[in-house]
């Protein structure tokens, strides 16, 4: 069964001192994440990572460090016979500075992206849905020290 292959990024900026992460709504999953998805034919991660923030949020970003990637299994429901099918999923994430941090932010599908919010970065521990996703955030955190 062949892996899933996806990244994403963590895009921050600083307003007035105070760090702040952007995160996304997906109304399909009911979650609030961090921008990603799936690799194109030929796409390298860093490609992949960059495409999809922008997709996402509307924000051109550059890659900064490579933070931990994040594994899991993905279930859907098989399209004909019944039942269900798993694949596994990894997921490759950086670090994003928006070229242009004041730029609005403008997710290119609305059906998939609700929402893109920036947060304080001490409140979206809260705000993020799956644990993974605070454990990068930690990750991501640690690296600016």
């Amino acid at each position: 069964m062949k892996q899933i292959e996806a990244a994403g990024g963590v895009p921050w900026r600083y307003v007035e001192g105070s760090l702040q992460v952007l995160i996304v709504h997906r109304d399909r999953y009911l979650d609030w994440s961090f921008p990603k998805g799936k690799l194109d034919e030929g796409e390298s991660h860093e490609q992949a990572a960059v495409r999809e923030v922008e997709e996402e949020t509307g924000l051109l970003c550059s890659l900064g460090s490579e933070l931990p990637e994040v594994r899991y299994v993905v279930t859907k429901p098989r399209k004909t016979g019944g039942g269900t099918r798993s694949r596994p999923k990894r997921v490759r994430y950086w670090s994003m500075e928006p070229m242009s941090p004041d730029a609005g932010l403008s997710p290119e599908d609305p059906e998939e992206i609700t929402a893109a919010e920036w947060v304080e970065a001490a409140e979206a521990p809260e705000r993020l849905t799956h644990s993974a996703d605070r454990a990068l955030l930690e990750s991501f955190l640690t690296s600016l020290k």
